[in-house]
């Protein structure tokens, strides 16, 4: 377990003047189980303890006014108001690294910053926290060696909202600290992040969080067997587009430094029995056929119509690893086809007749 690493993680769904959301609470509490899984299971080992979960259903009640609507911007600065007490107490440093995940409406205050709106902001009043500015704060007072900011909302262009700055003092990093960190944000500046059912009948999700969340549990290491922030922005690149509509457009950001990347699962510290390995999924398709259809070619198609993968049908199951996404398998020149969605390593039986 990384018991000194803590983390501050706010899904916000609720926004009265805004227009209400569905994906930012489940993105919430699927990265909170990801932080608290077990460093042998391949995840962030963070102590239950040391994270402070924000979501919309802990605050919000149908009668309040737009004004009053919550967690508004105190109750989210009150989670690192109480981190910076505990450093000051402690003497500076507090722990290992800080993970601040937002989720909900945002907008884009500049071409830099990324900023979460508070439930009760509305277009006259932009109340934010801006994670860039928030995550530069942390890393000037260096509590943390390593900071990690994910961001999966909109970064709309609103140029007359000034950036928020928290009123927190002036806390200078002692010589020589040099603090690591980690920023992803889930589209370009002046672009919309997208949220959608994946499954069908299934939660809805960002687009971006799926995408990372996959890219920690599925991403095949680097050549140290490590899981980096490099892996994971290279894996999300590839994956979300995948998930998103062709019209709308959706493309990830992120920052660090590629010299001083950071690690975010250790494969080799993994034990193999709690978890899959990396770069090697089991098969998650499975292609049956009729009698009938034995010796004919099947194929299967990815959503941009290309061919992904050939076979010859025997009276056998044909299996195959793919990667998440909406897959056509037919029969060439016949009408026998099936339309599959492919999600994680959940087995898709097909069965053409």
């Amino acid at each position: 377990m990384n018991e000194d690493d803590y983390a501050v993680v706010v899904g916000i769904t609720k926004y009265p003047e805004f227009g209400n959301l569905d994906g930012p609470e489940n993105d919430a509490c699927a990265f909170r189980d990801w932080l608290i899984k077990p460093v042998e299971a391949g995840g962030g080992g963070v102590a239950p303890n040391h994270i402070a979960l924000i979501l919309s259903r802990d605050y919000f009640k149908a009668e309040d006014e737009p004004l009053a609507a919550k967690p508004a911007l105190y109750q989210i600065e009150l989670e690192f108001d109480r981190l910076i007490e505990l450093s000051s107490r402690q003497g500076g440093m507090l722990g290992r690294r800080l993970y601040v995940y937002l989720a909900g409406h945002g907008f884009g205050p500049d071409v830099e910053e990324a900023a979460l709106l508070m439930a009760n902001a509305s277009r006259r009043r932009m109340y934010h926290i801006p994670g860039r500015t928030l995550a530069r704060w942390f890393r000037t007072a260096a509590m943390f060696q390593e900071i990690v900011l994910l961001m999966d909302c909109c970064r709309d262009d609103y140029p007359r909202a000034p950036i928020y700055v928290p009123a927190w003092p002036e806390v200078r990093r002692p010589a020589g600290a040099d603090v690591r960190y980690f920023y992803g944000f889930a589209t370009k500046w002046s672009r919309k992040a997208r949220e959608k059912e994946i499954a069908p009948g299934g939660p809805v999700q960002g687009l971006f969080t799926r995408s990372l969340l996959a890219a920690l549990t599925q991403a095949t290491p680097d050549e140290n067997g490590f899981i980096t922030g490099a892996v994971i922005e290279k894996y999300v690149y590839n994956y979300l587009p995948t998930l998103v509509d062709t019209a709308d457009y959706q493309e990830p950001r992120f920052d660090y430094e590629t010299m001083r990347d950071i690690v975010f699962v250790d494969t080799a510290a993994v034990d193999k029995a709690a978890a899959p390995a990396w770069g090697a999924p089991p098969p998650n398709v499975r292609v049956t056929v009729s009698p009938a259809l034995v010796g004919q070619p099947i194929e299967i198609l990815d959503h941009h119509f290309a061919t992904v993968a050939t076979h010859t049908a025997t009276a056998e199951a044909w299996s195959i690893t793919l990667a998440d996404g909406m897959y056509m398998v037919r029969i060439p020149g016949s009408d026998k086809e099936r339309i599959i969605e492919v999600i994680g390593q959940e087995v898709v039986n097909v069965y053409l007749e």
